[in-house]
């Protein structure tokens, strides 16, 4: 099947076993999620309210430059970001990682070009 109907039917699935929340990606029975290269930006809510969600692995999203609003908010599990926040992201939205209770680290690359956190981009973090 195509990348697009894979990740329509990934999506559907979050949904249906989410009724309350979203995963743009859906993570694997471990909760952990990889994100494709050609990710470019973590859009607003795409994992808001995704409490199955444990961990994000940037370490292919090269070219990742914005984490939009609440884009994690409510991920109340989500614990580790593999890898560290690629140089390339120059915004992390508002709220971003609001209510990531269990997120204790956050490490930027060195000669990171961000220019904007938002406000509470990471309030009532583990952080």
């Amino acid at each position: 099947l195509p990348k697009t109907v894979l990740l329509i039917i990934g999506v559907l699935a979050c949904l249906a076993t989410h009724a309350s929340a979203t995963c743009t990606i859906p993570p694997d029975g471990s909760g952990h999620v990889i994100l494709p290269a050609s990710t470019t930006t973590i859009a607003a809510n795409a994992y808001d309210g995704c409490t199955d969600l444990v961990t994000i692995d940037l370490s292919a999203a090269s070219v990742l430059t914005t984490i939009e609003d609440d884009a994690f908010k409510g991920a109340t599990n989500l614990a580790t970001i593999y890898i560290t926040l690629p140089d390339s992201v120059t915004s992390i939205g508002e709220g971003a990682f609001q209510g990531c209770a269990d997120l204790t680290t956050f490490t930027f690359a060195t000669g990171s070009t961000l220019a904007t956190i938002g406000v509470g981009a990471f309030f009532q973090s583990g952080l």
